[in-house]
């Protein structure tokens, strides 16, 4: 985000980082080294330019001690440093999804395209108390828990957007895919939305998927047809492949580049 934000001064950022690194307040992780060979063999196969070779930082013990000096209570809530040796190579890869689709949003919602970015939340800021829905499975009702990347709200020309988003890495059946878009069809049914995230109770919102292939994206969008009670296909669900987004062009994330199960013309989000 910093390299991105700030033009023609990409190396100096890099320095920075070095130091801050060389000096006990960042971490390299290492299991980088095989998500980038990770990242290059979907690329090749894939065709996907956009999967490159960042240095990816976290912040150390050292460097959180410094950053939350004026907020006690929060440092106290962070073990950084147990999370680093826990953090498995592809959960790095979905770490660095998010952030790829996260950095050209605040981009885009920095310069001059009439959007503002309101909220963004992520992880225990808005999974702490998961809402638990049941849906219907090859075995009967189950339970789920909605547990979104992130979830932020977009403004643009006065109108103002709920989403959330789901980066997907293959990793997951389509029946279970198609699980997880029934219950976020199901926490709109309740109207959980509104108590979990202030979402007023007549407001709508989307999910957004962003895969790792055009294939792939498609597959999900087919399948999730079955996910609503109609079974042919809500607008809800918006499907699209991570290479349109790129900090070069942080516009593409508000352009037609989207599909839904409800149709075959693509679609933009604001």
């Amino acid at each position: 985000l910093l390299g991105a934000k700030t033009a023609g001064a990409v190396r100096r950022v890099q320095e920075r980082l070095g130091r801050l690194f060389h000096n006990s307040y960042l971490h390299r992780p290492p299991q980088q080294i095989t998500l980038q060979f990770y990242r290059k063999t979907y690329a090749a196969q894939y065709g996907n330019a956009k999967f490159g070779n960042h240095m990816v930082y976290t912040i150390t013990q050292r460097g959180a001690d410094i950053a939350f000096a004026d907020d006690p209570d929060r440092r106290g809530q962070i073990s950084w440093q147990t999370r680093l040796h826990k953090r498995q190579f592809l959960n790095l890869w979905h770490a660095l999804m998010i952030s790829d689709f996260h950095v050209p949003l605040s981009l885009l919602t920095s310069k001059t395209h009439g959007a503002t970015l309101d909220r963004w939340q992520q992880g225990e800021d808005i999974n702490r108390h998961a809402p638990k829905v049941e849906v219907r499975s090859r075995g009967g009702m189950i339970k789920k828990t909605v547990n979104p990347d992130a979830y932020f709200i977009l403004e643009k020309n006065g109108n103002v957007s709920h989403f959330f988003l789901e980066v997907d890495r293959s990793t997951m059946t389509t029946t279970r895919y198609t699980e997880k878009l029934q219950a976020y069809w199901q926490l709109w049914k309740e109207k959980k939305h509104a108590s979990h995230y202030g979402i007023g109770k007549n407001t709508g919102f989307r999910v957004l998927t962003v895969t790792i292939s055009e294939a792939r994206a498609e597959n999900l969008r087919q399948a999730a047809k079955k996910a609503d009670d109609v079974g042919k296909g809500s607008n809800m669900f918006y499907f699209a492949c991570s290479h349109h987004f790129d900090f070069s062009k942080p516009e593409t994330i508000l352009q037609a580049v989207w599909k839904t199960p409800g149709g075959e013309d693509k679609k933009s989000i604001a």
